[in-house]
């Protein structure tokens, strides 16, 4: 965990530049205290707690050009007010409410009294979304009467503090590909119900559903589509979007699983197939020597060889 104080302008401007992208401070109130906590997961997903006296912020166009940043913020204030300005657009928080930002482009930020608020970074790379989608996203308010941004809500409560969630490789892969996957279907929902938008909200929530029933044996793209109130046509068509089948993606969520869990020595070979969603140890087996060269034996000989990962 990275926590970092501030009490000056200039050290609140380096604390954010460490800790979420560069800023600049364009109003702080005397006797200004700040810190940000920031909680590391994976694939450059992280969750900043941020508290801070009132004062001002902008992501200014000097600020992009010189600290090349592609991700994506969604706040959920806690405590205080947050008025978030992006694309010509405004957004007031109030507690419990949620916003995304776009660092790539400028925003600008106006906390007027004493502020709480979690700060969930995704790098753009891993949101399955158009730049319209995004564009259309930013700076409009969520709260909890949008089905996705209450459910994310709700997870930050179980991964926060991420002691756990960031101390086991696998918990801390879940944690990852949800938050993901929930920023996504927030920013879907924030943009509107395009055609588009549609599927890649519905591929958000397929994704975090395999995450979730990875030890399935049953987890199929027919399952999926049955989960989901789709027909299975639907659901080869959501997963195109990220250019592979719904099939393939299960599998090598499978065999990501499995590397992580293999990692650990006292779990057994066959505990780690179950856990993983395959019925016989054999299929297992061929099934990870095929992705990797090795079976998995002697894959976690190798790695425990190599030391950490």
């Amino acid at each position: 965990m990275l926590l970092l104080t501030s009490a000056t302008a200039e050290e609140w401007e380096a604390a954010a530049a460490r800790a979420v992208v560069p800023l600049r401070v364009t109003r702080m109130t005397p006797g200004f205290r700040g810190s940000l906590a920031r909680h590391d997961l994976d694939d450059g997903v992280w969750v900043v707690d941020a508290r801070s006296a009132a004062h001002e912020l902008a992501r200014t166009p000097r600020l992009i050009d010189a600290s090349a940043s592609d991700g994506v913020l969604l706040e959920v204030n806690v405590h205080g007010e947050t008025v978030v300005t992006q694309h010509g657009r405004q957004a007031r928080l109030r507690p419990g409410d949620g916003a995304l930002y776009d660092t790539r482009w400028p925003y600008h930020l106006v906390l007027p009294r004493a502020n709480a608020s979690y700060l969930v970074h995704v790098p753009r790379r891993m949101l399955p979304l158009t730049d319209g989608v995004l564009h259309r996203a930013t700076a409009r308010r969520a709260d909890d009467r949008l089905a996705a941004y209450g459910l994310l809500r709700g997870f930050l409560e179980l991964v926060l503090p991420p002691r756990a969630a960031t101390s086991d490789p696998a918990a801390r892969a879940l944690a990852t590909r949800s938050l993901a996957d929930l920023v996504a279907t927030v920013a879907s929902a924030l943009a509107g119900a395009s055609p588009t938008a549609s599927r890649e909200a519905l591929l958000s929530a397929m994704r975090v559903t395999v995450e979730r029933e990875l030890a399935d044996p049953d987890l199929s793209p027919a399952s999926l589509a049955a989960r989901h109130h789709v027909s299975v046509r639907t659901v080869h068509a959501a997963f195109a979007l990220m250019g592979e089948t719904p099939a393939a993606y299960i599998r090598a969520r499978r065999l990501e699983r499995a590397r992580a869990l293999l990692r650990d020595p006292s779990l057994r070979v066959v505990d780690v197939a179950a856990a993983c969603g395959f019925r016989e140890l054999s299929t297992f087996q061929r099934a990870f020597r095929r992705a990797h060269g090795l079976p998995p034996a002697a894959w976690r000989a190798r790695a425990q060889a190599a030391g950490p990962a």
